[in-house]
């Protein structure tokens, strides 16, 4: 931090810790917001309406009042490289097609309105979804950030070789290696609470993970 910005690290609640991942904290709060998973019922289920919901959650794309914007770059959502590039390709296609609307947006309702054990839901999400991890986390990151995070897996895979975990997460998307990841992360937020930082909820933890990944590294 110093190297980059100038100023000393004393939290991540300033400086250039939290110029560069406050973001995903907003993004955390706008997405609970367009989710509202509060207000949903049973008998929309099958609507399509719990989809579009999630999709917009998802799509994050929005001017911010005191200037700036706040983009959803947590999941590859935008397409850039095709329809088929989009991690949230299966809801999308579930949209468009009334007869996929009631499984998955059941599915969904029990996530988010604690109906079902997380793993088994991981699990069937795959099944619909695909081995998408970005969109699989970020869904469960919705629905508790004090448990789950977001991944970049091959960013993440990055930092727990130079922190010495023996956890691999590039192309190992399953309910165990998403569970292992987070208890790593525990890990890495129980540290930096040893390290003398307070109040360090377990977003932090993966932003240091995440800055830790980006250092330049000696060749």
């Amino acid at each position: 931090v110093l190297q980059v910005s100038g100023e000393p690290f004393r939290s991540f609640n300033e400086g250039a810790p939290f110029r560069g991942e406050a973001y995903k904290a907003e993004i955390y709060r706008e997405g609970r917001n367009r989710l509202a998973c509060h207000t949903w019922n049973a008998q929309a289920i099958g609507s399509g309406e719990i989809l579009r919901k999630v999709i917009n959650a998802v799509e994050i794309n929005m001017a911010l009042p005191g200037g700036g914007k706040l983009r959803n770059n947590l999941v590859a959502w935008d397409g850039r490289f095709g329809d088929k590039s989009k991690s949230h390709r299966s809801l999308l296609e579930a949209l468009q097609n009334p007869d996929k609307h009631a499984s998955y947006e059941k599915l969904l309702f029990d996530l988010y309105r604690d109906q079902i054990d997380p793993g088994t839901a991981f699990d069937l999400l795959v099944e619909v979804a695909g081995r998408r991890y970005d969109f699989l986390a970020y869904l469960f990151f919705l629905k508790d950030w004090t448990r789950f995070m977001p991944i970049a897996s091959s960013f993440f895979e990055k930092a727990f070789e130079l922190l010495e975990v023996d956890l691999k997460t590039a192309h190992q998307c399953s309910w165990e290696n998403f569970r292992d990841f987070n208890a790593v992360l525990q890990q890495v937020r129980s540290g930096l609470r040893d390290e003398g930082l307070e109040d360090v909820p377990l977003i932090d933890a993966h932003s240091f993970c995440w800055m830790l990944a980006r250092l330049p590294q000696p060749t």
